[in-house]
C-alpha cells in the first residue's frame, strides 16, 4: 500500500516548499488548504519536477471543527507516513482593536484544527512507524506587541508539540 505525507497549508509557503521537497525525494502526497487554484497550480508543478509522486489535494477550511473531523475521515483511506500541521496565519494590531471574527478564525486554525488533527493522528498512528510535525513560529516563544493573539496561539503549539514528545 502506498504511504503519503499529509501537509495542511500547502498551498503557499512553508506548506508548498515542503511539498515540494518531500516529492523531490519520491514522496505520495495529500496537499491540504482552501484555495483549490493554488493547490492545482502545485500539484501540476510537483508533476513536472516529480512524476512518480501521487499527489492527491484536498480543499478544505480547517479553521471549522466539522471539516477537520471530516478530513480525517476522508484521510482514513490511506496510509500515513507524516503528517506536517502547517495551516495557520497571524491576526495583527493591538488587542482591544482586533477584528473579533479574524482572531476567532485565527485560534480555530492555529489551535483548534492543528489540536484535533495531532490528536486523531496520535490515536491512529500511535503504534506505527510514522512522524508528527507541528509548525510553530518564533512567535511562539516571543511576545510581538501587535501580535500578542498569534504570539499566544504558536506558543500553544510550541508546548501542544513538546508535550506530545514527551
Amino acid at each position: 500500500m502506498k504511504k503519503y505525507i499529509v501537509i495542511t497549508g500547502a498551498s503557499s509557503g512553508i506548506g508548498a516548499a515542503a511539498a515540494k521537497a518531500f516529492a523531490g525525494r519520491g514522496e505520495n502526497l495529500i496537499l491540504i488548504a482552501r484555495r483549490a487554484e493554488l493547490l492545482q497550480s502545485l500539484k501540476d508543478e510537483i508533476a513536472q519536477i516529480a512524476p512518480k509522486s501521487d499527489v492527491v489535494i484536498k480543499i478544505c477550511d480547517l479553521a471549522r471543527s466539522e471539516n477537520v473531523l471530516a478530513l480525517w475521515d476522508e484521510l482514513k483511506s490511506y496510509e500515513l507516513k507524516a503528517l506536517i500541521n502547517n495551516a495557520g496565519f497571524g491576526d495583527y494590531g493591538a488587542v482591544g482593536e482586533q477584528n473579533l471574527d479574524k482572531t476567532e478564525q485565527m485560534l480555530q486554525l492555529n489551535v483548534v484544527a492543528l489540536t484535533l488533527l495531532s490528536s486523531l493522528f496520535a490515536r491512529d498512528y500511535r503504534y506505527k512507524p510514522t512522524q508528527l510535525i507541528n509548525i510553530s513560529s518564533a512567535g511562539g516563544y516571543s511576545i510581538v506587541p501587535n501580535a500578542v493573539a498569534y504570539c499566544a496561539s504558536k506558543f500553544f503549539v510550541s508546548v501542544f508539540t513538546e508535550g506530545l514528545h514527551r
